[in-house]
């Protein structure tokens, strides 16, 4: 994924982890006796979704540090 601004990715993250929530809230009311492993696939999948997203954070500053570096030379 390339996102241009940091919005986009505040954006695509929202989603994802709304779409997290909606599928452990799905599975907790079809089978409520397997709440622990509900949350533990839900914890993973967050744990997953932030380290994607701190990936492509990081490559967002990494892109605009290298434009400012171009522009003041």
């Amino acid at each position: 994924m390339r996102f241009k601004t940091e919005e986009e990715i505040e954006e695509w993250f929202n989603e994802e982890k709304q779409k997290l929530e909606k599928e452990f809230l799905d599975r907790i009311n079809k089978d409520k006796t397997k709440i622990p492993q509900h949350r533990e696939k839900f914890d993973a999948g967050l744990r997953r979704l932030l380290a994607k997203y701190e990936a492509e954070h990081h490559k967002l500053l990494e892109s605009q540090k290298s434009r400012l570096k171009h522009v003041k030379k």
